[in-house]
This record gives structure tokens, sequence and C-alpha cells, in this order.
């Protein structure tokens, strides 16, 4: 693509996190576990990340966005976000 008379491009970067999670729902007023649990499991998630960047130019490294998490964005590899 052509933006202001030089060459854009996408760059885009799937990454696996590591993270550790619970999920736990309980009565507020009683406190009685409703559903799930306190425990804690090590779950991966897949985020995508993209960045805009230019022909012979060094990417802007704070302009990343997320465009999908674990597949549930539907991410649309080849859009250029502007």
């Amino acid at each position: 693509r052509v933006k202001n008379g030089e060459a854009t491009f996408t760059l885009i970067v799937d990454m696996s996190v590591k993270c550790l999670e619970s999920f736990c729902i309980s009565n507020r007023e009683t406190g009685d576990i409703i559903q799930g649990s306190g425990d804690e499991q090590e779950v991966y998630h897949l985020v995508r990340f993209e960045n805009i960047a230019q022909k012979n130019k060094e990417p802007s490294l704070g302009n990343w966005i997320i465009s999908d998490w674990d597949d549930l964005l539907q991410g649309n590899v080849w859009h250029l976000k502007e």
C-alpha cells in the first residue's frame, strides 16, 4: 500500500502468553461458590499484535495494537489499520 508517496505495510506478530488464571463466581452475601474455584491454572493465550511500518524506516515501538486474542476477535490479517 502506498501512503503519502511511501510504501507501507502491516507487521503481524503472534505471541503465546503464559498466564496463571482463576475463575470463581460467588454469592456476595453468603460467600458460597456458585461456579468455578479459586484454584489457579496455568493457561496459554495466543495474542496477535499489529503495527504499521514504512519501507526503510524503523517501526514505531509504541504503536502496536492487539488485533486478536485466542481468535475471539476473528482478526483480519489482511486489514491495514489507519
